[in-house]
C-alpha cells in the first residue's frame, strides 16, 4: 500500500491502473512510479517487517521468546501486507516485508 501512496506524491497517478499485474509492490513503484517512488516504497516495505519483529526480539521477556511467538510476530505483517483489509485483501507480494523481518531477527 505504500506503493499507491508515494505514486500519488510523486507522480500524481494511480500505479494499479497502469500495472499490468495490479500488484502495489516495490517493483511496480520503481517501474511506474520512478527510483525515488520505488526506493521509498522498498524502504518502507522494509521497515513494515523490521521494526515489530526487532522490538519484541529486544523488548520481549524471556517467556515471550518462545518459538510460537516469535512466528507469530514474524507472520503478522507478512500476512497483513499480503492480505491488506482497507484494500480489499489485495495487497503485494510481501517479499520486502518477509527480508525485512528476517533482518529483525
Amino acid at each position: 500500500l505504500y506503493a499507491n501512496l508515494f505514486a500519488r506524491m510523486f507522480k500524481k497517478n494511480h500505479m494499479l491502473e497502469q500495472s499490468k499485474d495490479h500488484n502495489p509492490g516495490a517493483a511496480n513503484a520503481f517501474l511506474y512510479g520512478g527510483f525515488w517512488c520505488g526506493s521509498f516504497t522498498l524502504l518502507f516495505d522494509l521497515l513494515k517487517g523490521f521494526v515489530p519483529v526487532f522490538l519484541f526480539m529486544q523488548y520481549g521477556t524471556a517467556s515471550a521468546t518462545h518459538p510460537f511467538l516469535i512466528a507469530l510476530v514474524i507472520a503478522a505483517p507478512v500476512i497483513g501486507h499480503i492480505f491488506p483489509l482497507f484494500n480489499h485483501f489485495q495487497g503485494g507480494k510481501g517479499i520486502a516485508v518477509t527480508f525485512g523481518c528476517l533482518a529483525g531477527l
